[in-house]
């Protein structure tokens, strides 16, 4: 018994030299291939972020301004407040500072190696309203000039994020609409003074202006009126929605959907855009629930 299990490791021993120098051999090749199918992995998750989105997509990037920004806001009101002891434009405008802030460049492609064609700029002004305190805009700045270009006229309680309609995501990078914008106009969203993070508008709820439309089930047209609506679905250059039902957005406890649901409707993709290329709806729940 002694010498067949004495044989049978004699045999079996070559293998195990050889199965080690092997692994001393190529060990550190099977890791190295480890790591760059790893690489791959990243390399596809990115792409995958890139075609998330279909180009029939109706996409919005909610925008975050930079903290030192706010703070300065805050500041520069805290100290008007405490001179002029209520909201008066005529006395903020005596007293106020106007500040203008870089917040990035705006590139003629998607890319760090295209042409820098403007800046985008938050503009912090008083209000022209009587009651009203300071006030903050983004414009576009085109290279070259000292022209400003209104972007968002009002930007209101920034703190929820800054919602608004952008074209194309690729990567880190979005296309901005085409006004004020020129055609191309990118932004990086991982920029440290206006970080961005994209999504659909499908299963949001929106204020739509009014729109012409069918009836899904009859097929009948209809103009259907301004009000809130839920995006149901984008699709073929199709937009599919239905008025909101409280069920829709619960925020204090579930409520249950009604047995009928409102009717719905569908429109063309480009009748929910001005002629200029601007937006007809915009986000109701900015602050979530």
């Amino acid at each position: 018994m002694t010498g067949m299990l004495m044989q049978r490791k004699a045999q079996i021993f070559p293998f195990l030299v050889l199965f080690f120098f092997w692994l001393t051999l190529f060990g550190e090749e099977v890791v190295a291939g480890a790591e760059i199918s790893t690489q791959d992995s990243k390399q596809n998750q990115t792409i995958v972020r890139d075609l998330s989105f279909s180009e029939d997509d109706i996409l919005v990037s909610t925008f975050s301004l930079p903290d030192d920004l706010d703070d300065w806001y805050q500041q520069e009101n805290a100290r008007l407040l405490k001179i002029c002891k209520v909201y008066s434009s005529k006395c903020f405008s005596k007293h106020g500072k106007p500040k203008e802030w870089n917040l990035g460049a705006v590139y003629g492609g998607p890319d760090n190696a295209s042409n820098i064609i403007g800046q985008i700029a938050a503009v912090i002004h008083v209000k022209k309203e009587v009651d009203e305190g300071m006030a903050m805009r983004l414009d576009f700045v085109p290279n070259g000039t000292t022209k400003h270009l209104v972007w968002i006229d009002d930007v209101r309680d920034w703190g929820y994020g800054i919602h608004h309609h952008v074209l194309k995501q690729k990567g880190d990078w979005v296309m901005l609409p085409l006004s004020p914008f020129p055609p191309s106009s990118w932004i990086n969203i991982r920029n440290t003074q206006f970080t961005g993070d994209v999504s659909s508008i499908k299963g949001s709820i929106m204020n739509l202006q009014s729109v012409n439309a069918v009836i899904r089930k009859t097929r009948l047209d209809v103009s259907v009126p301004a009000d809130n609506y839920l995006i149901e679905d984008i699709n073929a250059g199709k937009v599919i929605f239905r008025k909101e039902i409280p069920s829709d957005m619960p925020c204090e406890e579930e409520i249950k959907p009604p047995k009928n649901l409102p009717e719905s409707y569908e429109s063309n993709r480009s009748n929910f855009f001005n002629q200029d290329g601007s937006p007809r709806f915009s986000l109701v729940y900015e602050r979530g629930c």
